[in-house]
């Protein structure tokens, strides 16, 4: 009687410490993609948004992290001003249905974590940009 009560409990303890890790992997992934927007020259969003893009993708291997997304604002992704804050906030769900755990946890985690960065002041600017 006291075994699959045991049982249960410890998959359950077992998800919480997966669900854990997993929302401390997207905190890690969101801010290393917020970063990596720097690397793009000011005045060139799209390339600074492909960076952010690859970051964040390559930095969510979990296998329990599925339906990962990024989605970030400020006037650098946008306009390429070299001024201001960038914010990106990173989404995922956390699904133990491929495991044993999925006897215990049955529903997806939605996770999301948020990072914010100020534009670094001394910015390289792309080519033709008469703005820095």
């Amino acid at each position: 009687l006291v075994m699959p009560l045991f049982l249960m409990l410890a998959l359950f303890f077992a998800g919480a410490a997966l669900a854990g890790q997993g929302m401390v992997e997207l905190r890690a992934a969101t801010t290393v993609a917020t970063v990596s927007a720097f690397g793009a020259p000011a005045g060139d969003p799209s390339q600074a948004m492909a960076d952010v893009n690859d970051s964040f993708q390559q930095s969510t291997q979990d296998p329990l992290l599925t339906g990962t997304s990024i989605t970030c604002t400020g006037a650098y992704l946008t306009s390429g001003s070299p001024t201001g804050v960038v914010s990106c906030t990173g989404q995922a769900t956390l699904s133990f249905s491929g495991s044993l755990i999925g006897i215990v946890w049955r529903w997806p985690v939605v996770v999301q974590e948020t990072a914010q960065l100020p534009v670094p002041e001394y910015r390289q600017c792309a080519q033709g940009e008469a703005q820095c």
